[in-house]
C-alpha cells in the first residue's frame, strides 16, 4: 500500500515538474524528458509493489502449510543440517526444533546407506549421476 502511494506521488511530481519544464524553457523536449522520467519511476514502484505484495502473500500461504501440515515437513541445506522443521516433526520423533537442527540429517536416516533417503542428499549435490526415486511410505527395515 505504501508503494503505491509512493507510485501516485512520483506521478503527481513528474506531472508538474513536465509541466514547470514546459512553461520555463523554449524546448518541449525536456519537459517530456522530465514527463516520461516521472512515469518510469512510477511504473518501477507499481511494479515493485505488485511483486512485494505477492512475495508476501506466497510468505504468508507457506508459513500457515509449514506450520500447519500434518506431514513431516523439513527443510535441508547442502551443508547436512536442517534448516528447519515444522511443529509435527517435533511431535512424531520428540526433538525439539533447536535438538533437530543442532545434528547432520543424516542421523535421522536409517544407516543402510543403499537405501533412498540416504542416497538423495549426494544426487542432489550431483554425486550421483543416477535418478531415485524416494518413496515417502518407504521405511527402513
Amino acid at each position: 500500500m505504501r508503494l503505491r502511494l509512493i507510485a501516485l506521488v512520483l506521478l503527481v511530481v513528474a506531472a508538474a515538474a513536465g509541466g514547470f519544464v514546459l512553461t520555463r524553457t523554449d524546448s518541449s523536449g525536456d519537459a517530456w524528458l522530465v514527463l516520461a522520467t516521472g512515469l518510469a519511476l512510477a511504473a518501477v514502484t507499481v511494479a515493485l509493489a505488485a511483486t512485494t505484495q505477492r512475495r508476501r502473500r506466497a510468505t504468508r500461504e507457506f508459513e500457515r502449510y509449514f506450520t500447519l501440515s500434518p506431514e513431516m515437513v523439513m527443510l535441508a541445506g547442502f551443508d547436512g543440517y536442517w534448516k528447519r522443521v515444522n511443529p509435527t516433526f517435533e511431535a512424531v520423533l520428540g526433538y525439539t526444533e533447536r535438538e533437530a537442527l543442532a545434528r547432520p540429517f543424516m542421523e535421522f536416516f536409517h544407516p543402510r546407506r543403499d537405501h533412498p533417503c540416504v542416497r538423495e542428499p549426494d544426487r542432489v549435490q550431483g554425486r550421483l549421476v543416477q535418478m531415485d526415486r524416494v518413496d515417502r511410505d518407504a521405511r527402513p527395515g
